[in-house]
Formats: C-alpha cells, sequence, structure tokens
C-alpha cells in the first residue's frame, strides 16, 4: 500500500461552523457575566435582535448576527466591523455596547 493514502486517511475531517440561535429563557455565560435572553424582538439584514438581562436585572438587546448563506469568516468579519464602528462613535442616541463574544459559533453584541 502507498503511504501517501495512508496519510490522506488519517487526516481528521474539518467540522462546520453550526449556527444556534438563542432561545428564551437561556442562560449565556461570558467571562464571568451571566445574561438570561428574553423575547425575540425584531431581525433585520445585520442580524437579529433578542430582549436580555443580566445577572443585575440591567434590561439589554442582545444582537446576533445571522449567518444567511455566508461563511463563518465572512459573519466574524463583519461583527468585528460592527463593533469598531459602534465603538468609535460615541452620541447619545448611539447604543453602549456592555459586551461583545462568540458563543456556540454565533456572534453576540450585548447594548443597552
Amino acid at each position: 500500500m502507498n503511504d501517501d493514502n495512508q496519510n490522506i486517511s488519517s487526516v481528521p475531517a474539518v467540522q462546520p461552523k453550526i449556527f444556534i440561535p438563542p432561545q428564551k429563557g437561556e442562560k449565556i455565560f461570558c467571562e464571568g457575566t451571566c445574561y438570561y435572553i428574553g423575547d425575540f424582538i425584531k431581525s433585520g439584514g445585520f442580524g437579529a435582535a433578542y430582549r436580555c438581562t443580566d445577572e443585575w436585572s440591567n434590561n439589554l438587546v442582545a444582537k446576533i448576527l445571522l449567518p444567511q448563506n455566508r461563511a463563518y469568516d465572512q459573519v466574524r468579519d463583519e461583527w468585528l466591523a460592527e463593533l469598531r464602528n459602534l465603538s468609535l462613535l460615541r452620541h447619545p442616541n448611539i447604543t453602549y455596547i456592555y459586551q461583545a463574544f462568540e458563543y456556540r459559533d454565533t456572534f453576540y453584541i450585548i447594548v443597552e
């Protein structure tokens, strides 16, 4: 048997990233903070929004990016661009970012 064939068969398969939307009542943990997902609010071209609260009962919104037939890397790049834009723009009419993170291959931005 050819050694090249043995090497090819021993290469592990790459697992695709799977988008998992949050569920009402779900607890999501990030860096010591717990967020409780509430009702679905709305979805748009960028993603979807859900009501959420943190462990101190602050009323927040969890924005998540929807893959919509885009590659994982493209969604991640769009998420990073949105973070840069929101962090650079400081204005009373622009929401404050509490936290941004990836959880189960899904990108979150927690805002007021």
